[in-house]
Parts: C-alpha cells; sequence; structure tokens
C-alpha cells in the first residue's frame, strides 16, 4: 500500500510538473507572438485637427491709389496656410465685401477689374484653405476712383474765321474814297474781331492812300 501510494504520487508530482510547463510555455509564447518578429499593437495617432485660417495679402494696386473708371486694373497678391494646410482658392471683392469672386491662382494670385465710378473703393480679399477655412477678417485697401483729365478750347469759338497772317487790333473799317462815291453804291464797312472781313468783297476804288481792296485779303498780306 505504502509503495502504491509513493508510485502515484511520484505520477501526480511528474503530470503536474508538465502542465505547469505547457502553461508557462503557452503563457511566453501568447505574449511573444510565437516567435514572429512584430511590434504590439500601437493605436494610431488621430492628425490635430487644423483650425487656422490661411491669409492672403493684396500687393497692386497700394493703399491710397489712384485708378482711372473705363480702364482694367489687375489686382494681385499672395495667400498661404499657416495651420499646416494648402490654400485652395483666394476671393476678392471690389465693393467693400458685399460680394466676392474667385481670383486667378492660390498662392500667388491675380483679379482683374474695371472702375466704373467716380470716388473711394475698398478692395478686399480672403484666402480658403483645404479644410474649410476662411480668412476673417479679409485683407483690404482702399483706392480712389478718378477719371482723366480733360480739356476745352474756349477761343476762337467753333465756326470762327480768322485772318490767315495779319494784324488786327480791334477792329477793321473802311470806305470808299469821296470821289467814289458818286459812281459806287458800296457802303462804308466794318469787321469785328470775328474776321468776317473775309467774307466781304468790294469792287475796285481808288482810296487815295485810304484802303485798296479789289478781292479779299491776301496771305501773307498786311492790311
Amino acid at each position: 500500500m505504502t509503495q502504491e501510494f509513493q508510485r502515484f504520487t511520484k505520477r501526480y508530482v511528474n503530470v503536474l510538473g508538465v502542465l505547469i510547463g505547457l502553461t508557462v510555455v503557452s503563457s511566453i509564447l501568447f505574449y511573444s507572438g510565437c516567435g514572429m518578429t512584430g511590434s504590439p499593437n500601437t493605436p494610431t495617432p488621430t492628425p490635430t485637427p487644423d483650425n487656422v485660417p490661411p491669409t492672403s495679402t493684396i500687393t497692386s494696386p497700394t493703399e491710397g491709389a489712384f485708378v482711372l473708371i473705363g480702364k482694367p486694373v489687375t489686382i494681385t497678391g499672395t495667400a498661404s496656410d499657416p495651420g499646416g494646410g494648402s490654400v485652395v482658392k483666394v476671393e476678392v471683392s471690389v465693393d467693400g465685401g458685399s460680394n466676392y469672386s474667385a481670383a486667378s491662382g492660390t498662392n500667388a494670385w491675380s483679379f482683374n477689374w474695371t472702375p466704373s465710378a467716380l470716388g473711394p473703393v475698398t478692395i478686399k480679399s480672403r484666402a480658403v484653405d483645404n479644410t474649410g477655412n476662411v480668412q476673417n477678417p479679409p485683407a483690404e485697401i482702399h483706392v480712389t476712383g478718378d477719371a482723366p483729365p480733360t480739356s476745352a478750347i474756349t477761343s476762337p469759338t467753333e465756326g470762327a474765321l480768322v485772318l490767315i497772317r495779319g494784324r488786327m487790333p480791334g477792329a477793321l473799317t473802311g470806305r470808299p474814297a469821296r470821289s467814289d462815291r458818286r459812281r459806287s453804291k458800296a457802303a462804308p464797312w466794318t469787321t469785328l474781331e470775328t474776321c468776317r472781313i473775309l467774307r466781304r468783297k468790294f469792287t475796285s476804288q481808288s482810296t487815295r492812300g485810304r484802303l485798296r481792296q479789289s478781292r479779299p485779303p491776301q496771305k501773307g498780306r498786311l492790311y
């Protein structure tokens, strides 16, 4: 009986040792991935959201510039996104921010505009990035719509007649000679500063040193 118990105890100890050994080996294999090379499952970090809006600047025209109405003006500028994203578009307003239109380009952009009214104009620009952030407040400059200079001719007036060459200090007057008054119906005449003498024709008359004129004043002749 004693020998039987000893044999049973010895077998039980052996079996128990084997079970313990298997348990240890299983734990080692489980935590080491069965000998395969690899890293433990590490959660992927969540990207930091881009909450920083992009920025834009207007480089031309400059603040306080004058622009001619009816003449095309190219508005230019730059844009960037300090939040790490990218600028996808730039919008421009030429009515103080009431309406915006898309510009051409992103980081370097341009916008064509033709001023149509006199007076001050507020130009604004705003950038939009790839996550939907919109620049606020927009960049802005102030310009003034101006008209081209004009000129007017006040004298001589439209349709006036002028001497080809001569001197006319005031009005030019004349009358037929006394000896000719009996034979001619020509009346005394006077020209105004509008030089209407060019329209007057006379018959041949001797004036005895006063005035002799058989046809309108000639070019290059002084009277």
